[in-house]
């Protein structure tokens, strides 16, 4: 009877995989952290030409190390509106090319003993994110610090599965394999959906192949289920999205699923192995195998992303019939009545500018109520939503402000130029209003990830105060849009009564507090809500204040 040291086998396998996972996030995380003032961006503006798109999302996956982090990016970006359904799905499909990195580093320990590596890495990358007020090395050191844990971790499977090589029973179940593609696939499917990763996935055939137990042609079936159980990781991230958002994880999953059944055929008569074999120079051995297996890997998803580029308006249409409806439309960035010719005459451009403050202020009320609406209900399925129209409100405070310094550097008499200030601290006010409804996303998050419930005694107060903030920016947008100074005053009136509110709220929840009644810190998170809302009602204010003996001159206009 055969003998297996399973203990060896077991223990080497969940200790070195979880490094192995360990090591990816930490470096993932460093990596997004140096490069993240500018993922975003690239995304959103580097993705008008399919190519393009494409190449943006395979270099900037690359970066991070990650396919899942990059998906769940991409979705915050649909769910927010700064992407397009056709630029979303180009971004994923260079996405499953920019993954394919991972392999080829993998690969490195074919030619490395990793553990002479890997050792100092662990060491130096720890000591560099103990290094305080220096952000960026610690985060480089996290990113050393990953890269150490991660090759430790694939040392340390390497040893476990040792055993496997001179196994019969193994080289019995890895034989039926080869014989039947198709369960290798659902193996390498099921595999990675189980571990949330393709790169672990990769990485435990290319350690496998690499210790023998499993030929090449064993090898390429599963690295063609990887690439379909990669597409939970999608779907997972689109849940409690937009539309958009599952119609991107949709089209990820019938691209990634039909391309695997295009090359199927290939495998079954064994072409693709002998294209790769060919395309590598140098014989099929235990040292190249692992680079074959990556190439593998890389050359299915750039055919793959080049096969279906052409397609993607056909594939949006696919999936559209797929996820029929549409979302509620989110607020344009781009300003309705800035129009350049009317900065010749500058009464007009200031007409102009005061239409497009009440346009500010009707979106800072709309992303208020979807803000408070959301925290009440504990409900984190709009937070995107909340986040885009925060960023419309930054797009508007400079697309305003610039036109409002056009309008300065042109002729104007004495009174309109003593509006411009008036209206550029209104704007800054909108805008911070904005900026209170994000931070109010953040206490949802909080709220939602530890479970926490607000005080029944608490919420009373704490809906007056989001009511009369409510009421605030409609009489805000009431008073700049018919030009009355009575919706100023009713504005102040609301000021006094939110300073009421706060106070006598205030005092009782630090006597619960002292009291220990409930959740400390949801007693916690209700004040910092009512402080946000607090906030915002003060920036209201100040634009009452600020237009109150003004409104009667604005509206001779």
């Amino acid at each position: 009877m055969e003998s297996l040291d399973w203990k060896t086998l077991i223990f080497g396998l969940i200790g070195g995989l979880g490094m192995f996972l360990f090591g990816m996030r930490l470096m993932s995380d460093g990596l997004r952290s140096v490069g993240s003032d500018r993922m975003r961006s690239i995304l959103a503006t580097l993705t008008r030409n399919t190519y393009v798109a494409i190449f943006a999302g395979a270099s900037v996956t690359a970066l991070i190390q990650s396919s899942s982090a990059m998906t769940v990016l991409v979705i915050g970006l649909v769910n927010a509106g700064l992407l397009t359904l056709t630029q979303a799905i180009c971004i994923v499909l260079g996405a499953n090319i920019g993954t394919t990195i991972t392999a080829w580093m993998v690969s490195a320990m074919a030619f490395f003993k990793l553990t002479t590596y890997a050792l100092p890495a662990i060491g130096i990358g720890f000591l560099m994110t103990q290094m305080s007020g220096r952000p960026k090395l610690k985060q480089w050191g996290q990113v050393l610090l990953g890269f150490g844990i991660l090759f430790f971790g694939l040392s340390v499977m390497k040893e476990g599965f040792g055993p496997l090589k001179d196994s019969a029973r193994a080289a019995g179940v890895m034989a039926a394999f080869g014989t039947n593609p198709i369960l290798g696939i659902l193996v390498g499917t099921a595999l990675t959906m189980l571990l949330q990763s393709s790169s672990a996935t990769i990485a435990i055939v290319q350690v496998l192949a690499f210790q023998g137990v499993i030929p090449f042609s064993v090898a390429l079936p599963l690295i063609l289920g990887d690439n379909i159980g990669t597409t939970i990781t999608v779907e997972i991230a689109a849940l409690g999205g937009n539309r958009t958002a599952h119609r991107t994880a949709r089209s990820h999953t019938l691209f990634n699923v039909i391309g695997v059944l295009i090359l199927l055929p290939f495998i079954y008569n064994g072409w693709y192995e002998a294209f790769v074999r060919r395309l590598i120079p140098g014989e099929l051995t235990a040292g190249s195998i692992m680079v074959h297996i990556a190439a593998a890997h890389t050359l299915f998803n750039v055919v793959n992303a080049n096969l279906w580029a052409p397609l993607v308006n056909v594939l949006c249409r696919v999936v559209t019939r797929i996820v029929p409806g549409e979302d509620a439309p989110l607020p344009d960035a781009r300003p309705k009545h800035l129009a350049r010719h009317l900065l010749e005459t500058p009464r007009a451009a200031l007409e102009a500018t005061i239409e497009e403050l009440v346009h500010m202020a009707e979106v800072a009320r709309d992303t208020a109520r979807m803000a408070f609406a959301s925290f009440f209900s504990g409900d984190a399925k709009r937070i995107d939503d909340i986040r885009h129209s925060e960023v419309v409100l930054d797009k508007l405070q400079i697309e305003i402000t610039d036109y409002m310094i056009e309008i300065a550097e042109g002729p104007s008499d004495e009174s309109d130029s003593r509006m411009l200030p008036v209206l550029i601290h209104s704007v800054n006010d909108l805008e911070k209003v904005g900026d209170y409804c994000f931070n109010v996303t953040q206490l949802i998050e909080r709220m939602t990830a530890d479970r926490l419930r607000i005080p029944e005694e608490t919420l009373p107060n704490l809906k007056a105060l989001a009511d009369r903030v409510d009421r605030m920016l409609c009489h805000l947008v009431a008073g700049l849009d018919s030009r009355n100074v009575e919706e100023a005053d009713r504005i102040l009136a609301l000021e006094s009564e939110i300073d009421d509110l706060r106070d006598s709220g205030r005092g009782r929840q630090i006597e619960q507090l002292l009291a220990r009644k409930g959740d400390p810190r949801a007693q916690i998170l209700a004040m910092d809500f009512a402080t946000n809302l607090e906030k915002m009602g003060d920036h209201i204010t100040n634009i009452a204040q600020a237009l109150k003996g003004n409104l009667s001159w604005v509206s001779k206009l």
